[in-house]
């Protein structure tokens, strides 16, 4: 459980308290940098995560290669990682979610950095393939997203709820 306010009952409770609100579970849609940390770090698992270089490291993604062209780019998922509702997290899920982001009507605020994506396409629950409309210098940065589930309940980080309150003081 993951908590920002009132009493706690659960001893694997972590209690957060911020001086901003999360203003949307949904990463695509939010813009205020303590919510997207939030998210990043807390409620969702992305596909790589950056090193103290900010070089990109395997994460959801544990691995992925490169087509001899670099328009092809191949994701190899972790293949056991699932939602808190215990359903399997899966390259569909994830091309959902870069589809999504590439749609105007989302209103993601970083869509320009999926630009250089064609398209995604699962090819299997562990594989993901992002084509390329040309070959960039490397990962999308968008890298840094992972998969949204159709159910915006659901999260597939490391703490499985979000409760928050406003008290009205501040």
């Amino acid at each position: 459980m993951f908590s920002a306010c009132g009493p706690v009952s659960n001893s694997d409770a972590v209690v957060f308290a911020s001086g901003a609100d999360l203003e949307s579970a949904n990463p695509l849609v939010t813009i205020h940098p303590l919510a997207r940390q939030v998210q990043r770090h807390a409620l969702f698992v992305t596909l790589t995560r950056l090193d103290s270089a900010l070089v990109p490291q395997p994460y959801f993604a544990r691995r992925w290669e490169w087509s001899s062209d670099r328009r092809r780019l191949t994701m190899h998922l972790f293949p056991a990682l699932r939602w808190h509702d215990g359903a399997l997290t899966t390259a569909r899920d994830v091309a959902f979610t870069i589809d999504a982001a590439r749609d105007p009507a989302t209103g993601f605020p970083r869509v320009a950095d999926l630009a250089m994506i064609d398209s995604a396409v699962a090819e299997n629950d562990s594989t993901l393939v992002i084509v390329m409309r040309s070959a960039p210098p490397g990962l999308p940065p968008r890298t840094l997203t992972g998969a949204l589930p159709l159910d915006p309940a659901k999260g597939s980080g490391p703490w499985n709820r979000l409760f928050w309150c406003w008290d009205g003081r501040g």
